[in-house]
């Protein structure tokens, strides 16, 4: 209604989506709350981080340590320049 704030949830996943499309990337990825926000259902809530910490794991564990380094070497050099004055 009038002069309410956005839920948590709604903002919260806003955030996360334009964090996602960054130019520099800080997010993998965003789990979706389930309806009416995490607190209202936290069992479903931490089956959705457990299968996406799951997914994650699995992604590292087929991904060669080389190519884990270098990804993560790409990653965070592309944040930006450090200058001393």
């Amino acid at each position: 209604g009038y002069g309410e704030a956005p839920s948590s949830s709604a903002t919260a996943s806003a955030t996360g989506a334009r964090m996602k499309m960054h130019a520099t990337p800080t997010i993998d990825t965003i789990i979706e709350e389930p309806e009416g926000g995490a607190h209202h259902n936290w069992e479903k809530n931490f089956g959705q981080v457990r299968h996406a910490l799951l997914e994650a794991l699995f992604r590292l564990r087929i991904t060669p340590l080389d190519s884990l380094l270098n990804q993560r070497e790409s990653r965070l050099l592309s944040y930006g320049v450090f200058q001393e004055n």
